[in-house]
């Protein structure tokens, strides 16, 4: 401080350093509460999912492939179709087509194997989840809703398909894709080689 009276440099910085503080103090706990709330719906989430039997934490192994891609400094190529699109698409179903898929899936349902399968699907534990599992899943979604299966499966698997057929011969590619469209990107390749 000087002999006048008035602050000097230092003083003036301790006082931003202090107001600075104050509003760090005021904002930490709100940014606390907000993490809190997050957590508490990921909680929430995981438990209402995990109550029908669903795994909140589907597509873990696409995180993982992407950090590790990252990690290596390897380009992320996204090669499904966007999911704007296939919400279009699902959109885009007819009434008479879910009335059918509903009634088959009633008929399939009323006798003993398809209640067994079906009340499997949702308790499958994940090395239940093997390629013949899963393709038996898409197989049902295959024969009772068609248009339902082209849409979410088969559609997919065509366009990833054309994707990856799009990269130049000599790139060296790591497609992750869900055990339900293996099956069929495989096909696909396999008859173009043909």
């Amino acid at each position: 401080m000087s002999s006048s009276g008035s602050q000097g440099p230092l003083h003036q910085l301790q006082d931003a350093f202090d107001s600075f503080g104050e509003l760090f103090r005021s904002v930490v706990p709100q940014e606390q509460q907000k993490r809190s709330q997050e957590s508490k719906y990921d909680t929430w989430r995981d438990e209402f999912l995990g109550a029908y039997g669903l795994n909140p934490r589907m597509g873990m192994e696409f995180v993982a492939a992407i950090e590790e891609a990252e990690g290596l400094g390897a380009e992320l190529i996204p090669f499904d179709r966007r999911q704007e699109d296939i919400l279009t698409d699902l959109r885009n179903i007819e009434m008479q087509d879910i009335m059918t898929a509903g009634a088959k899936a009633m008929s399939k349902l009323a006798k003993d194997g398809g209640r067994s399968f079906f009340r499997s699907l949702g308790q499958a534990p994940p090395d239940m989840l093997d390629r013949d599992n899963v393709q038996g899943m898409v197989g049902v979604v295959d024969d009772v809703f068609p248009k339902l299966s082209d849409i979410i499966v088969h559609g997919r698997d065509r366009h990833m398909f054309e994707n990856l057929r799009k990269l130049p011969a000599c790139t060296t590619a790591v497609a992750v894709v869900g055990l339900g469209h293996l099956p069929g990107i495989e096909k696909l390749w396999n008859e173009s080689e043909s």
